[in-house]
């Protein structure tokens, strides 16, 4: 449900609620006779005795406080008839605390008894049990709310006998099975709510028959597949039908069509299919549709224009596809529109400019053209302007911000043209500001620099210039800059420094900036990731950067930076990249620096500096060539350090030569003796010289700590995508290793060379080593850590971390002491573990550059840490495996590159992308259950960063059994 959506739901309750509760008001001033009744008074006794009460609210239950029940905490009471004698009517027990301790009093509804009772209310409890039928014999009951506990079995069939029933709330509980047929037979009622239970049996046609119902709530239940039954059409008066999560299939109703008095329609998550009838859109008191994340196809009937009333838009994530009519300017009370990842076309109607209410606009993955209208916003407050990824073409709206209230604005992946307008310095409540992969120009409007409650600036790949401004400093919430690939130029402003929340990126390659970076940049103590390649920069690199604490990668190649490096960057903590290659740096490296470097990778790159002094042979020729000054004793491509002369170097070659024939002699002579053991380890040590390690972190091991643990005794997980071990390195630690099939080795050895290309360069190794490479760079407190990547001739080895509480699916779905799975898995820690998955695909979604699809997330795939923390892992497997069995593997320049974040989201299957709604059912049920026909293939609108999720159907449903369960669950703002 759209966040709007779920405001609107909110308020209705709460009205319906607090409306209800109004019915009967406690009356403290009319004289109980407590002779006449005191039958009443034991009954209540009774009642208070059945139940546990550890607040203490119900206290005040007793005669010694008071002889009348009509003083006592939760009665309400009225006259009897028309007579003086006032009876009790209601009971108001709402959020006490109370359970139960043993079966209510039989007869609390008897003669001698509640007989007049008539309004029941014990939600927001932790009362258990099945259904409390005494409450059945309360044949006055005309409200009844047993909402938010942790009653289970079946609903009561005989719930006919209330046939003053007006309102029954049974939600957010455990009841299970049908509906029964009772349900069906109470004519007075008007108000059913059974959303979030565990029913599972198909949505019953015998609703139909409830004439005077006017709030249908049966959301978030695992029914069995099936469609909308027709018989809802017969409901005349009913204003409000929540069947979101309900397991739908088959097409909408036409029926629905007939609800004249609807006001509320909400079908989403479901796999409902078929157009949208044109007769909904004719419903004249319908305020909000929402019917996204279904299958709903063809195009939008331009009748849509007679919802005069609408509010709430939402038909995004179906495949809807042909243009939006131009009706849409008719919907004059229109606040939020929402029709992304769908398939429409052609451009927007000029008239959605003129719309005095449209607050939010969200049409990103589409295919939408043309020129947004020139004056949109000028007639509204926008709150979120999102059109991403789509082919509009022209200037950006220049009104925008005119409200004063917008907070997204994102026009990235478009052709977009001209300049950035002057009026979105006047942005002042804009908090992601992402423009990338356009063709803007010109130079970024001073003001826009210094928005003070933006945290995300996104400018990369366009075509502007000018210089940053110092008004940046204003900008104090900003987390995330990225300015890549334009014509900025002048020096980086001592501003920069004020920037303390900067933690994620600040990239600024590919630009012309010159001049001295400036030692500010040191304040900024939390910055992830720092790109500078690729610029003018000079002077020398200051020392201040040192304090930049949480500095993961630190690319300044491609400048003009002089002087020395500086020896404090080794105190970098968690750095895993330095690149300061392609520089005029001069002295020595700093051997708190060497250690970083590497046979096999090249994670410390100095090459084509001034640099002097020897390294060791065991690093990488690659990171140090085109330094003159540097030698080494064997490194190739690098000065020997060594001078001997020619007759010196004859007399070594000749002893070294004599050396090998006395040891070729001696190992034949062995191996004729001895087997031919020797040569085996000969072998298997040749083979490990041909191995190389290209880490991401900074690891305390090579590759042969690796290669030694690469034991069937230690394998503790395998797959199609390869084989898991467990390995304990020398010094303690434990990662976790997978080896990849060689799925393609056949293939590569049909080929001439074996695949082998373009003199011996073989592509598709670049295109897998440039995806580890992407990968490698990711940081996120919920992705698992890839260490390192480790290859040989024919093997490709991953190190990540080892998470030594195994996978979600194993706890969830493991055997032991008879338990039903999941049964020793807490609510607190699955609500952690749904969050924290959430955070890592938010993370590789919106977060990453290029974005990243996951391609089979699941239960198997979240591992957990020892604080039971979530961590996504084999995100990387699907791109990978897929690099290594493509024949052809395409290159990724820069045009096709920046098109991909909103691409990847809109062109992925959705029965191959992520299916959070799977693992949010797995977390909560403790099941392991995937049906067909795309039941799980919705991609959670939780993954929206600025959504807030209330949780599915099928997870909430069929969870309560084994989990703290019964309240409203809302995933936090991610």
């Amino acid at each position: 449900m759209a966040p709007s959506a779920r405001s609107v739901l909110v308020l209705i309750v709460v009205i319906t609620c607090s409306t209800t509760h109004n019915y009967f008001q406690p009356v403290q001033s009319m004289r109980f006779n407590s002779m006449n009744h005191k039958d009443t008074v034991n009954v209540l006794l009774q009642f208070k005795n059945s139940l546990q009460d550890p607040a203490g609210s119900l206290s005040s239950w007793s005669t010694s406080f008071s002889s009348s029940p009509c003083d006592w905490n939760g009665m309400l009471c009225d006259r009897h008839n028309d007579d003086d004698d006032v009876v009790v009517v209601g009971l108001n027990l709402s959020n006490m605390g109370l359970s139960t301790v043993e079966e209510l009093p039989a007869a609390i509804c008897g003669s001698k008894g509640l007989a007049n009772l008539t309004h029941i209310d014990l939600s927001f409890n932790v009362m258990q049990g099945p259904f409390p039928y005494p409450f059945l014999q309360c044949t006055q009951l005309q409200y009844l709310n047993l909402s938010e506990n942790f009653y289970v079995d079946s609903l009561p069939s005989q719930i006919h006998d209330l046939q003053a029933l007006q309102v029954l709330d049974l939600s957010y509980n455990n009841f299970s099975g049908t509906i029964p047929e009772g349900f069906g037979e109470l004519p007075q009622l008007r108000v059913l709510n059974l959303y979030a239970n565990r029913l599972n049996s198909s949505l019953p046609a015998h609703l139909g028959r409830l004439q005077n119902l006017q709030y249908l709530r049966l959301a978030y239940n695992p029914f069995s597949q099936g469609p909308i039954p027709e018989e809802l059409g017969n409901l005349t008066n009913l204003q409000f039908m929540w069947l979101s999560g309900c397991n739908l299939i088959g097409s909408i109703p036409a029926s629905l069509g007939m609800l004249v008095k609807l006001e509320n329609l909400d079908l989403s998550y479901n796999e409902l299919t078929g157009s949208i009838p044109s007769d909904i859109f004719d419903l004249p008191n319908l305020y909000q549709l929402e019917l996204y994340q279904n299958r709903l196809e063809g195009s939008i009937a331009d009748n849509i224009g007679n919802l005069t009333a609408i509010v709430n838009l939402d038909l995004s994530e179906n495949e809807l596809s042909g243009v939006l009519p131009s009706t849409i300017a008719n919907l004059h009370k229109l606040e939020s529109l929402h029709l992304n990842r769908n398939k429409l076309s052609g451009s927007l109607p000029y008239g959605i400019a003129l719309l005095p209410g449209l607050k939010d606009l969200s049409l990103f993955s589409n295919n939408f053209s043309g020129i947004i209208p020139p004056y949109l916003g000028h007639s509204s407050k926008f709150r979120v302007f999102d059109v991403a990824s789509n082919h509009f073409t022209g200037p950006l709206p220049q009104y925008l911000c005119d409200g004063g209230e917008l907070e997204v604005l994102v026009s990235m992946d478009n052709m977009f043209t001209g300049s950035i307008p002057e009026s979105y310095g006047n942005c002042s409540k804009v908090q992601r500001m992402r423009m990338g992969s356009n063709m803007l120009n010109g130079h970024v409007p001073e003001a826009v620099w210094g928005l003070p409650a933006m945290y995300i600036l996104e400018l990369r790949d366009n075509h502007l210039e000018g210089t940053i401004a110092p008004s940046i400093g204003n900008a104090i919430h900003l987390s995330t800059l990225r300015l890549q690939n334009n014509f900025l130029s002048g020096a980086l402003p001592p501003e920069i420094g004020k920037l303390l929340n900067l933690s994620v990126e600040l990239s600024l390659s590919h630009n012309h900036f010159t001049g001295p970076l400036p030692k500010e940049i040191g304040n900024l103590e939390h910055l992830n990731t720092l790109s500078l390649a690729f610029n003018f920069f000079s002077d020398e690199i200051p020392q201040e950067i040192a304090s930049c604490k949480q500095l993961v990668t630190l690319d300044l190649s491609h400048n003009y930076f002089t002087g020395t490096i500086p020896a404090s960057l080794g105190s970098l903590p968690i750095i895993t990249l330095i690149d300061l290659s392609f520089n005029s740096l001069t002295g020595r490296i700093p051997p708190s620096l060497l250690s970083m470097a590497s046979k096999s990778s090249c994670s410390f790159n100095v090459s084509y500096n001034n640099l002097s002094g020897e390294v060791p042979s065991a690093f990488n020729a690659t990171c140090f060539i085109g330094n003159v000054g540097i030698c080494s004793d064997n490194l190739l491509g690098v000065r020997d350090c060594r001078k001997p002369s020619r007759l010196l170097e004859a007399m070594l070659a000749g002893m070294f030569a004599m050396a090998f024939t006395f040891l070729l002699l001696g190992l034949l002579i062995l191996n004729k003796l001895h087997g031919p053991f020797i040569f085996k380890g000969f072998y298997k040590s040749q083979k490990r010289d041909s191995w190389n390690l290209i880490s991401f972190q900074k690891v305390t091991f090579n590759e042969e700590d690796i290669l030694d643990s690469l034991d069937e005794d230690n394998v503790i997980g395998s797959g199609s995508a390869g084989k898991v071990y467990r390995t304990v390195l020398k010094n303690g630690d434990i990662v976790a290793v997978k080896k990849l099939w060689n799925s393609n080795k056949q293939c590569a050895e049909n080929e001439h060379g074996y695949g082998q290309g373009n003199h011996g360069i073989n592509l598709l190794d670049h295109g897998f080593k440039a995806e580890i490479a992407t990968l490698g760079k990711i940081r996120h407190k919920n992705i698992v850590k890839l260490l390192c990547y480790c290859t040989g001739k024919d093997t490709k080895l991953l190190v990540y971390e080892y998470m030594p509480n195994g996978s979600l699916g194993d706890l969830l779905h493991g055997r032991g002491q008879n338990c039903k799975p999941g049964f020793f898995l807490d609510w607190e820690s699955r609500y952690k573990i749904a969050v924290g998955a959430a955070q890592g695909l938010t993370y590789l979604h919106h977060d990453c550059w290029p974005p990243i699809v996951h391609r089979d997330i699941k239960s198997n795939n979240i591992l957990l840490d020892t604080d039971m923390n979530a961590h996504v892992a084999d995100f990387s497997v699907a791109r990978v495996m897929s690099l290594e069995n493509s024949q052809n593997p395409t290159p990724i320049n820069r045009q096709s590159s920046s098109m991909e974040e909103h691409q990847v989201m809109q062109n992925t299957s959705m029965a191959t992308a992520e299916n959070p709604n799977t693992v949010r059912c797995n977390i909560i049920e403790g099941t392991n259950q995937l049906s067909d026909d795309h039941h799980n293939t919705v991609i959670a609108k939780s993954l929206q960063v600025e959504s807030s999720v209330l949780i599915q159907s099928s997870c909430i449903a069929g969870s309560y059994g084994y989990i703290a369960p019964g309240k409203p669950l809302h995933l936090q703002e991610l």
